[in-house]
């Protein structure tokens, strides 16, 4: 239920406060912000404000996009809403897997948006950059004059074709354009490269006895292919390598990696530093005890751990985490 309208605390629009209910805590709600740019997030308005006042506001559009992506992927049942209510939250939005990593990823996030759009072959789609903000995150743009470049850039490669517009030197403010048989060729390509992606790589203890064991069996397996993907363990497969030469050879071939420091494994690190030199997503993982928590290396402290209290604690929270990351996989549980 819409209750009032306030400032967004990430872009600064006006946002409307919403009430979502808690899933956790029955009979309770969460106060959300549904903002033009950003879309919906969750937050605790002292909390959150503090943690922004003095963000960098030449990266807060980087925020935004994260936030309008996420919640996008929400609605497809794929992962959970942004909470922002502590340090950890941000630093979670901060190394998001979704950030793209060059222009031509920028480009192709806002092509994956407008065939999101798109209904049908052929259909039309209005674009207005200037009046329209959440065209901006979708394409992580930082102002208007960014996303008019990759609307531009989007027609010059044949992904799009432009059918009247409305210009003001650089910027677009109003544009039609409709999706060609070549941009859905191109989104056809890049979703086919990542659904033949179905394993998942898994960097953990193998020691000591049966404790991790059974979080390899009841925790990180279910969860792994609960969201659809097909877990790998390096021990667990029958090979003639040098095991250094078969985690090589299978890292490459994951869609993500999940790397669980307890017992603080020095293999763990390797190789999920091998997964970052691929761009691929790491997700990071640490039973919450401080003998564990507090022999974790400096240099990963910086990203977003799932600090898990139990199996089920941490099987609940790696699928979720999973989705929210990589999305959906095609690999059925059973």
């Amino acid at each position: 239920m819409i209750m009032e309208k306030d400032k967004c605390l990430i872009c600064e629009l006006e946002a409307e406060i919403i009430n979502y209910p808690a899933e956790v805590k029955q009979n309770n709600w969460y106060y959300g912000i549904r903002c033009p740019r950003c879309g919906d997030y969750i937050y605790e308005l002292h909390k959150t404000k503090r943690l922004l006042e003095y963000y960098d506001k030449e990266r807060k559009h980087i925020l935004s996009a994260v936030v309008n992506e996420t919640w996008r992927k929400y609605h497809r049942n794929e992962g959970s809403l942004v909470s922002i209510k502590t340090e950890n939250d941000l630093k979670l939005l901060e190394n998001s897997p979704l950030i793209p990593k060059d222009i031509t990823e920028k480009a192709y996030k806002l092509l994956s948006f407008l065939k999101e759009k798109t209904e049908y072959p052929g259909k039309i789609i209005y674009i207005s950059p200037s009046t329209k903000p959440y065209i901006l995150s979708a394409c992580y743009a930082a102002n208007v004059q960014e996303a008019s470049y990759f609307v531009d850039y989007l027609a010059r490669s044949g992904w799009i074709q432009i059918s009247e517009e409305k210009r003001s030197k650089d910027v677009i403010e109003i544009v039609t354009i409709k999706m060609t048989v070549e941009g859905f060729s191109e989104i056809a390509k890049r979703e086919g490269k990542e659904k033949r992606l179905k394993q998942a790589f898994v960097a953990m203890s193998f020691t000591p006895g049966p404790e991790m064991d059974e979080v390899w069996e009841r925790a990180i397996k279910p969860a792994v292919k609960g969201a659809g993907y097909i877990p790998f363990r390096v021990d667990k497969k029958e090979h003639n390598e040098k095991i250094c030469d078969l985690i090589l050879s299978e890292v490459p071939k994951s869609r993500f990696l999940i790397a669980d420091l307890t017992y603080n494994k020095r293999g763990v690190y390797f190789e999920a530093g091998l997964a970052h030199g691929y761009k691929m997503p790491v997700i990071w993982c640490c039973k919450d005890e401080e003998k564990h928590k507090e022999n974790m290396h400096f240099d990963t402290r910086q990203y977003n751990h799932i600090f898990w209290k139990d199996i089920d604690d941490l099987q609940e929270r790696l699928k979720l985490r999973i989705l929210g990351t990589v999305g959906q996989g095609t690999v059925s549980a059973v």
